[in-house]
């Protein structure tokens, strides 16, 4: 045989088949569980439920691919708005709660805050009574 004997070839390819084996569930229990949290709608929609069951109207601003639907278990469908839909919306339900997709978490030192943020899929998902999406966004009104 060329290039080496048989037993010292088994022996590199069962040290290298156990070396990735280990590397993989390395990686799948210390990193992959670090990012579970930021894929997982479960708790914004466990949120939203909790407001449905409270009988607040829901509205979200912006594309909205159902994405709570299912895991919250939502009773009721969730308006969908336009930037310039959102003042009238909020003037004809005073109570409701307006859900946008933000880049960065809102800091709570800048005025008016959303009443809910979750981080999800790279992105800050964040419930707003909507006089404080208003006030914290004047382009809205």
């Amino acid at each position: 045989m060329v290039g080496g004997s048989v037993p010292a070839l088994t022996a590199l390819w069962t040290f290298f088949s156990q070396a990735s084996l280990a590397a993989f569930a390395i990686v799948g229990a210390g990193v992959i569980p670090a990012f579970v949290p930021y894929s997982d709608p479960g708790p914004a929609a466990r949120h939203l439920a909790g407001l449905q069951a409270r009988q607040l109207p829901l509205a979200h601003l912006g594309k909205y691919h159902a994405q709570y639907n299912f895991v919250g278990r939502l009773r009721a469908p969730i308006e969908i708005l336009d930037p310039p839909e959102v003042k009238g919306w909020v003037a004809a339900h005073p109570g409701g709660q307006v859900i946008t997709i933000e880049r960065n978490r809102h800091d709570a030192k800048r005025g008016a805050g959303p009443e809910y943020q979750a981080p999800f899929r790279g992105a800050w998902v964040q419930a707003w009574r909507g006089d404080a999406l208003l006030e914290a966004r004047p382009e809205l009104r």
